[in-house]
C-alpha cells in the first residue's frame, strides 16, 4: 500500500512540475501570447518559429530541466529524506509520467498543453538506462 501511495505522490509532484509551461511564461514576459501565434502550440518548435533561436533554446532547456528537477526532488524526498525502500527507477518513471501529463494536459489551459517532446526525452533516457 505504501508503494502505491508513493507512486501516486510521484505522479502528483511530476504533474505539478509539468504544469510549468516555459514557452508560455517566456513569451508572456516578452508581451507575446505564443498560443495565439504560429501553430498556436506553447512548445519549443513554435517558440523557434515565432520568437527565434534564443527563445527556442530557453524553452528546450527549461522543459528538459523541469523533469530532471522533479525526479531529483522525488528521490531526495522518498529515498534520502524519508528513507523508503523503493526502486529509484520506479520513482523516476512515475514522476516523469506525471510531468508529461502536466505538460500535455495543464488544467489551467483546459487540458490543452504542449506535445511534451522535450519532457519525454530525458524521461525516456532514464527509463532505458534505469537511472
Amino acid at each position: 500500500m505504501t508503494e502505491r501511495l508513493i507512486c501516486l505522490a510521484c505522479l502528483v509532484i511530476g504533474y505539478g512540475f509539468g504544469l510549468i509551461q516555459v514557452a508560455h511564461i517566456y513569451s508572456k514576459a516578452k508581451n507575446i501570447n505564443i498560443r495565439e501565434k504560429g501553430s498556436g502550440n506553447a512548445g519549443t518548435t513554435n517558440m523557434f518559429r515565432v520568437m527565434g533561436i534564443k527563445a527556442g533554446i530557453i524553452t528546450l532547456i527549461g522543459d528538459c530541466a523541469k523533469l530532471v528537477v522533479a525526479v531529483i526532488l522525488t528521490k531526495l524526498i522518498f529515498l534520502t529524506g524519508l528513507g523508503f525502500q523503493i526502486d529509484p527507477t520506479a520513482l523516476a518513471l512515475y514522476t516523469g509520467f506525471g510531468c508529461v501529463l502536466g505538460h500535455d494536459f495543464p488544467f489551467y489551459f483546459h487540458f490543452k498543453g504542449g506535445k511534451a517532446w522535450q519532457v519525454r526525452q530525458p524521461w525516456s533516457a532514464a527509463w532505458v538506462t534505469g537511472r
